[in-house]
């Protein structure tokens, strides 16, 4: 803890030395950037487990951690990084090492495909043929070879630790292939990642990055339309645009990816018409038009934003609802998971990144929905206190097979408050509040994570919280109070922390919600 805030954190003033709170942020963002191999990488976290590249979440926390901060050259470096591993419309979740592969030689003929020593996985146990399970393959396409994955039927484990020898957590790393590899098992990875080409672009001023990234970005987009996808548990997971513009993705390729025991049995699968994705297809339509009409290319322009039209139009159509007569909100999924109208806190997306996706009363309604459904102190509840499916603690001491039930199922992720803030702003906005009182109200929302980080002595903020009991103030929320969110956050929470001591996106997107509002000085 930061010893000049000390009596301000003790008296709940945190907000007066912003000067202290940026310097904490910016200690605590600099934990996971690393330099490695030439390169620039963002960690998921810097302790415990998730030590390692992940292109999801490096995607979410790279404005927060790079953008933010000032430090546009390494974001760049990062970009190329995943860009050059575009392989038919996708972008790696997780690229191995990858000293050995060049563009020559994609396949890095001494890839070591068996696990390493001591270490077995279900793969194996089940006489799986690792190697025969492996296919790769080369293309290129102007300045990015594209290589194609170690293709394997089966992953490592469940997403997070596992209890070892003894009790003792060890990692497990989610969509990892045995003994290295390239793993592109995500839907919404390549879509955050046009998204983040986005951001860098007009975050450094550089048009010549957005130039540079428009082809990657092209065939992004054209592969999302047309058709493409990935083997895993031995069969094909396709991603493809239906008839009606939404884009169809398969089980267990969101972030909402746990998978207890490793053998194909998400506990959120969330296949079909997943409503984040299809809301970032859809701004992403827009960036592609954007991006085209720069590159003199008209009528591909055109396509672009006719198809957006259509997306927009299918998109109210298909998941605008009334959970409860007279309070709207978004579907989390439509044509797939069976459980498709709980409400989970994806749905802000739509408003955080959907820029006139939603008419202004239907923002307002999602955002209304998700303050008094999913909001807490410490992060967005995953799932709705009302679902009966909902699980009110996390506890990281567990084993996979009891606290993945809880993983994405109610336990409240601090990286969410980032889209929550987003849209929050997007209404306040449209209902004519002025900047220092939406600031007011962020200063509310972010203080409770903050005073967490400055008072523990990791000094950073944790993976996840528990999702908690519903606070009665927050559950008679109203858009019309003059206090806003400042009197709701203000009662006690009985939320412990849990997952890794330290995550990448809890930190980013603090840290990005205080820059892009002004909540602290340019860095």
């Amino acid at each position: 803890m930061s010893e000049p805030l000390s009596p301000l954190v003790r008296e709940g003033r945190i907000w007066e030395d912003p000067v202290g709170i940026r310097e904490a942020l910016v200690r605590a963002a600099a934990g996971f950037i690393r330099h490695e191999g030439g390169g620039v990488q963002i960690w998921a976290a810097d302790r415990d487990w998730f030590l390692e590249e992940w292109g999801r979440d490096t995607f979410i926390a790279l404005p927060g951690l790079l953008l933010a901060t000032g430090r546009y050259a390494e974001a760049q470096a990062n970009i190329r990084g995943f860009a050059r591993y575009e392989h038919e419309g996708l972008i790696p979740n997780r690229i191995a090492d990858v000293s050995k592969w060049t563009p020559q030689n994609p396949q890095g003929a001494e890839y070591n495909l068996n696990p390493p020593p001591g270490v077995r996985t279900e793969a194996i146990e089940a006489g799986l043929d690792v190697r025969k399970a492996c296919l790769e393959e080369r293309s290129a396409v102007g300045n990015y070879a594209s290589t194609a994955e170690v293709r394997l039927t089966t992953q490592t484990g469940p997403s997070h630790p596992h209890q070892g020898v003894g009790g003792v957590s060890t990692p497990r790393r989610p969509n990892a292939t045995p003994g290295g590899g390239f793993s592109y098992n995500t839907s919404d990875g390549p879509m955050w990642f046009v998204q983040v080409v986005r951001h860098t672009a007009a975050a450094s001023g550089d048009e010549d990055f957005a130039v540079e990234m428009t082809p990657v970005v092209r065939r992004i987009m054209e592969r999302y339309r047309t058709g493409t996808g990935y083997r895993r548990y031995n069969r094909f997971n396709r991603i493809y645009m239906d008839s009606d513009g939404l884009v169809v993705t398969p089980a267990q390729s969101t972030w909402m990816d746990a998978d207890p025991d490793g053998l194909d049995r998400p506990v959120t699968p969330r296949n079909g018409k997943a409503v984040e994705i299809n809301a970032l297809w859809y701004a992403n339509l827009r960036y592609l038009a954007h991006l085209e009409r720069r590159s003199g290319r008209l009528q591909a322009a055109a396509e672009a934003e006719a198809l957006a039209d259509r997306v927009c139009i299918s998109f109210n159509e298909r998941f605008w609802f009334e959970p409860v007569p007279g309070n709207g909100a978004l579907r989390d999924v439509v044509d797939g998971d069976p459980f498709g109208d709980e409400i989970r806190p994806n749905m802000l997306v739509a408003v955080s990144v959907g820029g006139d996706l939603l008419p202004p009363e239907r923002r307002r309604a999602v955002v209304l929905t998700a303050t008094r459904e999913l909001l807490t102190p410490y992060g967005m509840r995953t799932l709705s206190y009302r679902s009966p499916r909902y699980c009110e603690r996390y506890d990281t001491s567990q084993p996979p097979i009891i606290k993945d039930q809880a993983y994405h199922q109610g336990t409240a992720w601090p990286w969410l408050l980032g889209p929550y803030a987003d849209a929050l702003v997007a209404v306040r906005r449209q209902e004519g509040w002025e900047e220092p009182r939406i600031q007011e109200e962020l200063r509310a929302l972010t203080r409770p994570l903050l005073e967490y980080l400055l008072t523990h002595r990791d000094g950073t903020i944790p993976e996840v919280f528990d999702g908690g009991r519903p606070s009665p103030a927050l559950q008679r929320f109203s858009l019309e109070d003059p206090a806003g969110l400042t009197r709701a956050l203000a009662e006690p929470s009985d939320q412990a922390a849990g997952g890794t001591r330290s995550q990448a996106w809890s930190v980013a997107e603090v840290l990005r919600v205080a820059v892009r509002y002004g909540l602290l000085a340019s860095l």
